[in-house]
C-alpha cells in the first residue's frame, strides 16, 4: 500500500462530488507526487485558488451560486480531495453514462512522471489509444494536432472547444521502479464534468525478468479499451489487438519514429526513417513499423529530398509489408490507395480500396478529406466537394480541411462560398499559406491583381523555401515587378542545378509556364512523367498546365497519366472554371 502511494496518480476530486475543473486542477497540482511539481507557497495557492472560483462565476448559465464558491467550501474540497489521495489504491470510476454515441473525442499528449526514457510508456499508450478507438470506428481528431498541447496546463474544456470536439481523453502516466500506473479520464467538454476515469496499474519485470515495452502497453491499452468503450456506446467486449513487437529495443525505435514524424520537414521525415530501418532490422514482422516507414517515405517524396525513382520501390515494398501483416491499420487504407492513384495511375484500383476504407471506418475525417481531395482532381468535383464537407463536418474546427473546402469551391466557381470558409480557416491559423494563396486566386479572377500579388506575396513569405509554391506566386503575383519575378524564378533554378536536393520536374515545369517558357515547361512536364514525380497528378488533376490545352505534347502526358478524358470534359471554355488557378501573366 505504502508503494502505491508513491506511484499512483491521484485521481480527479469530481468522482467524489461535483467539482469545476479549474478547481481540480489547482488542487490536483498541490497533491502532486513530486514536490517540484507542487505550489511554490501557500500564497500561491491560495491566489489560484481565488483565481479558479473567478474564473467559474464567469461561465455563463449558472442558475445558483454552486457550494464550491465560498473559502469554506473551498476548503472542504481539498479535505476531500486529501481522501481521495488516502484511498488511492482504490478502482475509481464514475457512474455518469451520459456519452452520446455520436461522441467526438481528441486524445491528448499524456502527461508523465518518470525518468526521461520511460516516456516510451505514455507517449506509445497515447499512440495505441488513437488506433484503437480509430479501428472501432469512433470520431477521433487528428492526432498531428494534438502536440500543441504537450505539456499544456489549459483546461480540458478550452482544448475541447479550440478543437471542436465533445469531450478530451487525457492520462498521467507514472513510472516508478517496477511499478507503472496510468489515471486515465474522459472529459465532457459542454460542462467540464468528468464522464469516466479510472486507475490501471502494471509492473515492469515478472519473476525477475523485465516484459517488453510493447507488451505492456498493448496490455494496458486493451484494458482502458474494455473500460473505456462502453462508455462511449460503443459494445463491450475484446477491442481488436494490433501487432506490435515483443523486441523491447524495436519498440524504442519504433517511438522515436513516430516523435520524428511530428516534425514535418525534410529532417525529420529523414531522422524516421532512420528509426522506422532500425525497428525492423531487429524485428522484420512489426507492422506498425512498416507503416510509420510508408509514411516517412511519403514524406521525403512529398518534400522532393531525393529523386523518386529511388524512393518509390522503397515505399510499395513497405506498403506490401505492412498489409500483408495488418491490411486494415486505418493509417494504412489512404496512404496504399493514393501509392496507387499517383505512381501507378490505376484510378479503378484507388477507387475500391477507398470505398472499402470507407465503409470500414466511416467515422474516420482523415479517409473522407483524402477521398474527397482526390475525388476533385480526377474530375469528379462535387462528389470530391461532398466528401470533404464529410471530413469537415466529422471535425468541424480542422483549419487546413476548413480551408481546402474554400479551395475547392474557389476552383469550381463558387466564389462567395469560398470566401466563407477560407476565411474561417484563417481566423483559426493565420499561417495556412494555402488558404492565402486561395485568396490570391479569388482576387485574381475578381480583376484585382495588386491583392492578388500582395496574397500570394503572403503565402510565399510562409513557404518561402518551398518550390511548388514558387510556381504558384510566379502564376499568381501578375502585379509584382519584372525584377522580383526574375529573381525569384532564377533562385528556383538554381536550387535545381546545385543538386543539393532534389526539385520535382513538375514545379519546374509550372515556373517555367508561369514566365512564359512554353517549350521547357514541356520538357519539364514529360520528364515529371518518366521519374514519376509525387505531385504531377494532382497538379494535372487541379489544371495547373490548362493554359497547354490542344499541345500534343501536354495532351500526351494527360492520357499518360489517365487524367485526359476527365479533363476534356471539365472544358468549359470559360476562365474561371480551369480549375481555380489564377490568370497567368505569361
Amino acid at each position: 500500500m505504502l508503494a502505491r502511494h508513491v506511484t499512483d496518480p491521484v485521481p480527479p476530486i469530481r468522482t467524489v462530488r461535483r467539482v469545476p475543473a479549474a478547481l481540480e486542477e489547482v488542487a490536483l497540482r498541490a497533491l502532486a507526487k513530486t514536490p517540484a511539481d507542487r505550489w511554490p507557497s501557500a500564497r500561491a495557492f491560495a491566489d489560484a485558488l481565488e483565481r479558479a472560483a473567478t474564473a467559474d462565476a464567469e461561465r455563463p448559465t449558472v442558475a445558483a451560486a454552486p457550494w464550491w464558491r465560498s473559502r469554506v467550501a473551498q476548503a472542504s474540497a481539498l479535505a476531500a480531495l486529501v481522501l481521495v489521495a488516502v484511498s488511492v489504491g482504490q478502482l475509481v470510476s464514475t457512474s455518469a453514462g451520459r456519452a452520446p454515441r455520436a461522441m467526438s473525442l481528441a486524445i491528448v499528449p499524456f502527461s508523465f512522471e518518470g525518468t526521461p526514457e520511460k516516456l516510451v510508456y505514455a507517449d506509445g499508450l497515447a499512440n495505441d489509444l488513437v488506433v484503437g478507438l480509430v479501428r472501432e470506428n469512433l470520431r477521433v481528431s487528428d492526432p498531428a494536432r494534438m502536440e500543441q498541447f504537450r505539456g499544456s496546463s489549459l483546461d480540458p474544456v478550452m482544448i475541447g472547444d479550440s478543437l471542436g470536439v465533445d469531450a478530451i481523453l487525457s492520462a498521467t502516466v507514472r513510472v516508478a521502479g517496477n511499478a507503472i500506473g496510468v489515471f486515465a479520464r474522459l472529459t465532457d467538454v459542454k460542462d467540464g464534468e468528468l464522464l469516466w476515469a479510472e486507475q490501471f496499474a502494471g509492473e515492469l519485470e515478472t519473476d525477475g525478468k523485465l516484459a517488453d515495452p510493447s507488451t505492456i502497453v498493448r496490455d494496458l491499452n486493451e484494458r482502458i479499451l474494455i473500460s473505456l468503450l462502453p462508455r462511449l456506446g460503443n459494445r463491450a467486449g475484446q477491442p481488436p489487438r494490433g501487432l506490435g513487437t515483443d523486441d523491447a529495443r524495436a519498440y524504442e525505435e519504433y517511438q522515436h519514429g513516430i516523435r520524428a514524424l511530428r516534425d514535418v520537414r525534410l529532417g525529420g521525415a529523414s531522422l524516421a526513417q532512420r528509426h522506422f530501418e532500425l525497428a525492423l532490422a531487429r524485428d522484420p514482422a512489426f507492422a506498425d513499423a512498416w507503416i510509420g516507414l510508408a509514411t516517412a517515405l511519403d514524406q521525403l517524396l512529398q518534400l522532393s529530398s531525393q529523386a523518386p525513382t529511388s524512393l518509390i520501390s522503397r515505399l510499395q515494398e513497405a506498403l506490401a509489408r505492412a498489409s500483408s501483416l495488418d491490411s486494415l491499420h486505418p493509417d494504412l487504407i489512404l496512404l496504399r490507395a493514393r501509392t496507387r492513384l499517383m505512381f501507378d495511375f490505376d484510378q479503378a484500383g484507388y477507387d475500391r480500396e477507398m470505398i472499402r476504407g470507407i465503409r470500414r471506418y466511416a467515422n474516420n475525417a482523415s479517409l473522407h478529406f483524402g477521398y474527397g481531395q482526390d475525388l476533385h482532381i480526377i474530375g469528379l468535383p462535387d462528389s470530391g466537394i461532398a466528401e470533404v464537407r464529410r471530413a469537415v463536418a466529422l471535425e468541424p474546427n480542422h483549419p487546413f480541411r476548413v480551408g481546402y473546402l474554400g479551395s475547392a469551391l474557389a476552383a469550381t466557381g463558387r466564389a462567395d462560398e469560398a470566401r466563407v470558409y477560407i476565411d474561417r480557416a484563417l481566423a483559426m491559423d493565420s499561417t495556412l499559406w494555402l488558404s492565402w494563396l486561395d485568396r490570391a486566386v479569388l482576387a485574381s479572377h475578381a480583376g484585382r491583381p495588386d491583392e492578388a500579388e500582395r496574397f500570394a506575396a503572403r503565402a510565399l513569405d510562409l513557404q518561402a523555401n518551398s518550390p511548388w509554391m514558387v510556381g504558384w506566386y510566379l502564376q499568381c503575383a501578375g502585379a509584382a515587378t519584372p525584377g522580383t519575378r526574375q529573381r525569384i524564378y532564377e533562385q528556383l533554378l538554381q536550387s535545381a542545378q546545385s543538386g543539393a536536393t532534389y526539385v520535382q520536374r513538375v514545379f519546374l515545369a509550372h515556373s517555367h509556364l508561369a514566365m512564359g517558357q512554353t517549350a521547357r515547361a514541356l520538357d519539364e512536364l514529360e520528364a515529371s512523367l518518366r521519374v514519376r514525380d509525387r505531385d504531377l497528378f494532382a497538379s494535372l488533376g487541379w489544371g495547373v498546365f490548362e493554359q497547354l490545352r490542344g499541345e500534343p505534347r501536354y495532351e500526351r502526358v494527360l492520357d499518360a497519366v489517365g487524367l485526359g478524358p476527365a479533363i476534356r470534359r471539365s472544358r468549359g471554355g470559360s476562365d474561371t472554371l480551369q480549375r481555380g488557378i489564377c490568370r497567368t501573366s505569361g
